[in-house]
């Protein structure tokens, strides 16, 4: 040991706090403590609002389809704003494998208040009945918000499978939106 080192014997001999925190540092300490999960608790409820602003309402979903040398379908979305601020509905759909969305479904934007809903009408025409997708297939909405603009997408739920003839449906003959409303399309003996 030099001359100037001193042990952490003679440290607690003179000071026998030496090293230890406050009371009113743990105090501190320990309200950080219970005050981060709240907070972070807050900041996630506020960031799912602000990041998920639209939401499909839920009795959103109906459809028709027609048959024939146009294979089309139009689904109707109804869509509630349930963000924290107003936001502008710009377009929504997508064309996709197999699908071809018929026209813009918004001939203006629409301003959407705070739990105001919008229905929205998707047209779509089959252009190949074996190419439409399976799987999940949101329907990507555009919106301006006041921080800017997002795409979010809305899920359709699923529809029993018009496949499926054995006339009870369970949880595992549904299929996905547009492969439903493509079969009704396509089924037709001149597609």
């Amino acid at each position: 040991m030099t001359a100037t080192e001193i042990s952490d014997d003679v440290w607690r001999q003179l000071d026998r706090n030496a090293g230890r925190m406050s009371r009113r540092g743990f105090l501190l300490f320990l309200t950080a403590c219970l005050a981060l999960p709240a907070v972070a608790y807050g900041g996630l409820v506020a960031w799912r609002t602000v990041a998920h602003p639209l939401v499909a309402a839920d009795d959103f979903l109906s459809y028709s389809a027609t048959a024939g040398q146009h294979k089309v379908f139009s689904l109707q979305v109804k869509v509630r704003n349930q963000g924290i601020t107003a936001l502008t509905v710009v377009s929504a759909g997508q064309d996709g494998p197999g699908l071809h969305l018929v026209a813009p479904v918004l001939a203006v934007e629409h301003h959407l208040a705070v739990g105001q809903e919008l229905l929205l009408v998707l047209e779509y025409e089959v252009t190949d009945c074996s190419a439409v997708p399976a799987g999940t297939w949101p329907v990507p909405i555009v919106v301006d918000q006041p921080w800017g603009r997002r795409t979010v997408e809305v899920r359709p739920q699923t529809m029993p499978d018009p496949a499926d003839t054995n006339g009870a449906f369970t949880a595992a003959d549904e299929v996905q939106w547009q492969t439903a409303m493509a079969y009704q399309s396509c089924r037709s003996p001149s597609a």
